[in-house]
């Protein structure tokens, strides 16, 4: 596994730890761990595995709400947990 992915499970491991004193919604943030531990790097993959998972939760994210605000935290997550690419053009 990547560093990213282990940095990310950390924080995961960390998060859930402290939920019984400060409750995290955890969903969005295990997509995200999906998506960054299968390494997906295609934008439009993403975006089908989050509506997808959007589908499956209709009770949860039953307004447009709560679904603009789902896409927003794994997109949050995915941008902070990407993969730095390294340039190597000489």
């Amino acid at each position: 596994m990547r560093t990213n992915a282990l940095k990310f499970k950390q924080d995961i491991k960390e998060w859930v730890a402290l939920k019984e004193k400060n409750p995290h919604w955890m969903h969005p943030i295990y997509c995200a761990y999906y998506i960054v531990k299968h390494q997906i790097l295609d934008h439009e993959k993403w975006q089908s595995i989050i509506e997808d998972d959007i589908k499956r939760s209709y009770k949860a994210l039953n307004s447009d709400y709560y679904k603009r605000l789902f896409r927003k935290v794994v997109d949050d997550f995915l941008n902070k947990y990407q993969e730095e690419t390294v340039c190597t053009d000489k």
